[in-house]
């Protein structure tokens, strides 16, 4: 894997891009958080057009500061947990019925 270090000079956009960075993680933990909600309630886990659905409406109600993040990496967000979900039942539905599974696949 390749990584890159770079150095962060005082600017003013810096806090912006950080409190960007943050909103991302709320995205992130609150779909988590959303996902397990609904399936204790309904045996079942939200797809992807509900949770668009859902973050859409506490864009407007409860978090308009998350308007200001790119609504396509929201979305992005959104199908790699939907992804994650789906394949990791896969597994152990595979596993379950003694078929040999193959690993789960990294998201890229």
């Amino acid at each position: 894997m390749k990584t890159e270090k770079y150095e962060l000079y005082p600017q003013s956009n810096i806090v912006r891009i950080g409190n960007l960075l943050d909103d991302l993680h709320s995205v992130h933990v609150h779909i988590l958080r959303l996902q397990r909600r609904y399936y204790r309630m309904y045996r079942k886990y939200a797809g992807f057009g509900r949770i668009c659905a859902h973050i859409t409406k506490l864009k407007q109600r409860t978090k308009p500061h998350w308007n200001q993040l790119p609504s396509q990496v929201i979305q992005q967000v959104a199908k790699r947990i939907q992804l994650a979900y789906e394949k990791f039942f896969d597994y152990l539905k595979a596993k379950a019925k003694g078929v040999s599974p193959r690993k789960v696949d990294a998201l890229c």
